[in-house]
């Protein structure tokens, strides 16, 4: 038991550590994020009806393209990298892409918020 939760801690501590990368790449990418004031509001503008989790926003406000935002995007494909041996090792892996995006969510969130406070 005490190997599993190792196991996972280490694997959540590396989901939370590639999004707070992608994110941070993502505010470089940006020519309007200067300070630490404006890293505050890009955040709380992603943040914001949870639109860091469409590809595009309308003028009119629609939000479009779900789950296919560049921040979760990088997230997804830097972990899978990261873990391609291990997933491709089992055989009978039911629900990955579910529990991965989930979690994927989760780690941009968290790093999001961290970013507003």
């Amino acid at each position: 038991m005490a190997l599993a939760t190792q196991r996972l801690s280490e694997w959540r501590n590396g989901m939370g550590t590639t999004a707070v990368t992608a994110l941070t790449h993502l505010m470089s990418l940006q020519d309007d994020v200067q300070t630490d004031q404006d890293c505050k509001d890009f955040a709380n503008n992603l943040l914001f009806k949870l639109g860091f989790l469409y590809g595009s926003i309308t003028e009119d406000g629609q939000f479009k393209k779900p789950f296919q935002s560049e921040l979760l995007v990088q997230v997804l494909i830097q972990h899978r990298c990261a873990t391609w041996g291990a997933i491709e090792s089992h055989r009978k892996v039911m629900h990955v892409k579910g529990a991965l995006s989930l979690a994927t969510v989760a780690a941009c969130t968290f790093t999001l918020l961290s970013y507003r406070d």
